[in-house]
């Protein structure tokens, strides 16, 4: 099966008119079944705003002669299904973390609530009136007891590992959309 690459059109007769040259009286419904094949081959053309731009379209055999110049070349090709798989596994790695972190950050702050919690405090008390001693104890032999000021680190660094996932995504869909060629055609530029 022949590919192409999408190059951002905005509609699908808009991505049908680059990818076949369709002309003559019969032109509306040959436009109509290249959408349609172009649709069952491709699902996610459904909604070309969610599409990036360099993504991979499969041309199905049902659909008029290509245009040659608008076929991913062999190079070309090898190239796009890397930096889609790429982007397919940090994707899922970058969801993984995601729930990881959020799960980490609800049991944080769980914890703080049941630190925080007046029977926590009265048994800790009691503890040091009895001699107990802590590894957060201050010169003084106060116990620190602000699980805020323990564990917001925590919580900190979980916020920056999730930006910096932000900014790795970024590159990769910068990476993705820098290969991208000009601007589509419209059908307006074709008439």
């Amino acid at each position: 099966m022949p590919f192409s690459i999408f190059k951002g059109e905005k509609s699908l007769s808009d991505l049908v008119f680059r990818l076949f040259d369709i002309k003559g009286p019969s032109a509306q419904s040959e436009v109509q079944q290249a959408s349609d094949a172009l649709l069952r081959a491709n699902p996610q053309l459904k909604d070309l705003s969610k599409i990036p731009v360099g993504t991979l379209i499969a041309i199905p055999a049902t659909t008029p002669p290509v245009r040659s110049d608008q076929l991913a070349s062999g190079p070309e090709l090898i190239q796009l299904l890397a930096q889609q798989n790429v982007q397919a596994m940090f994707e899922n790695f970058a969801q993984r973390l995601s729930e990881v972190e959020a799960t980490v950050t609800s049991r944080l702050k769980s914890g703080i609530a049941q630190l925080q919690a007046s029977k926590v405090s009265a048994a800790v008390k009691e503890l040091t009136e009895q001699g107990t001693r802590f590894e957060n104890e201050g010169p003084d032999g106060e116990l620190d007891l602000d699980p805020v000021k323990t564990l917001q680190p925590i919580l900190d660094a979980s916020q920056a590992r999730l930006q910096a996932l932000g900014q790795i995504r970024e590159s990769l869909v910068s990476l993705n959309t820098g290969r991208a060629s000009q601007p589509a055609e419209t059908t307006k530029d074709k008439k």
